[in-house]
């Protein structure tokens, strides 16, 4: 029985949460990173990346907790008629 209730918010992301999706991807642990990306991915690789990600045209998605941080992102990345999808959740908020 889970005794402890928290909450937290989804919200579709806009590119003024760039930082907080940069802090997000480089707290995965290095398994973690490889389950998301298909690579262990070094941290300028991830910085990359997120300065990649074209918040007005891809749609980010993410679970925020009540303190700012992002517990869950997910990402899809549409490239013409084709799209990838990615999606990452912090071990402890699994």
């Amino acid at each position: 029985m889970i005794s402890e209730s928290r909450f937290c918010t989804v919200l579709r992301l806009d590119a003024i949460w760039r930082p907080a999706v940069g802090k997000h991807l480089l707290a995965l642990s290095p398994d973690d990173r490889y389950g998301r990306f298909a690579s262990p991915l070094p941290d300028e690789a991830i910085a990359a990346y997120v300065a990649r990600i074209d918040f007005a045209h891809d749609l980010c998605f993410a679970t925020v907790e009540g303190d700012g941080r992002l517990s869950g992102f997910l990402h899809l990345a549409v490239h013409g008629q084709f799209a990838e999808l990615g999606a990452s959740v912090l071990s402890g908020q699994r």
